[in-house]
């Protein structure tokens, strides 16, 4: 009887110290998450010029724009020279109308330079969203590969794997690339799929076979998108994980299309 009691008071303290530790460690993630949430708030407020109507786009506006024009005019401004003043790594800003997809991007000097530090180079679990070290001349290289964690909170590239709803992806077919120079570039939703993270192929910042590379997408695309080569300046590639196999990634491709 002793060692009966003896064993179901050891099972009982053993519940509630896992219990203690699964609370611990959903406030832990919980608290994560909302530090990630304000360090990007802050960034957008600081370095988005808010609209005439009080909200920092307009994302209908934007979207039904298919122009690559100067877009600076729009409701939708970037303070460029308080934001190179912070980090001169920033090479643009990207923006997916509809979406929570609203960051600065920048390069390092390795691709492994912003995975877990932030704008101002801070250790941040979500890092930031960041290009491949090995494209010479990102968003002129025919494939720019562009990262972002899939965050559990809607942050960073986690809308990416809502591209595999039908809907979703029909209501979001615009990606804005904001340059320091002013100009926006608008590119169009294309290919959607999963690849393994050691796909040199799609992966490739150097693109010399354009109608291989192109078919590659064209292989396993999610969407009904015609892919058409000769109309095509270059593509976009945002990358994250897919929070399953660990060695697996969506895949979303962007066109920016010939005027």
């Amino acid at each position: 009887m002793k060692k009966r009691k003896l064993l179901k008071n050891f099972v009982c303290v053993l519940l509630i110290a896992v219990f203690g530790f699964s609370v611990y460690k959903v406030y832990t993630i919980s608290k994560t998450l909302r530090e990630v949430d304000l360090i990007y708030q802050r960034i957008q407020e600081e370095y988005i010029v808010m609209g005439s109507d009080g909200s920092i786009d307009s994302a209908e506006s934007i979207e039904n724009n298919d122009s690559n024009d100067n877009a600076e005019g729009t409701a939708f401004r970037i303070r460029w020279q308080e934001l190179l003043e912070t980090n001169p790594d920033v090479l643009a800003w990207i923006y997916i109308p509809g979406t929570h997809i609203n960051y600065p991007v920048l390069q390092g000097k390795t691709s492994d330079e912003y995975l877990r530090r932030d704008l101002y180079r801070n250790y941040l679990i979500a890092g930031s969203i960041f290009v491949d070290s090995h494209n010479a001349k990102p968003f002129e290289d025919y494939n720019t590969v562009i990262y972002g964690h899939n965050m559990q909170n809607e942050t960073m590239f986690s809308e990416l794997r809502d591209y595999t709803k039908k809907d979703f992806a029909q209501a979001h077919q615009k990606v804005l690339i904001y340059r320091p120079d002013g100009t926006c570039l608008t590119y169009t939703i294309i290919s959607f799929h999963k690849v393994h993270e050691a796909d040199d192929e799609i992966y490739n910042t150097d693109v010399l076979d354009r109608t291989a590379f192109l078919n590659r997408l064209r292989e396993q695309n999610q969407l009904q998108s015609v892919i058409d080569e000769e109309n095509i300046a270059s593509i976009i590639t945002l990358s994250t994980c897919t929070n399953g196999n660990q060695e697996e990634r969506y895949v979303l491709h962007a066109a920016l299309f010939k005027n």
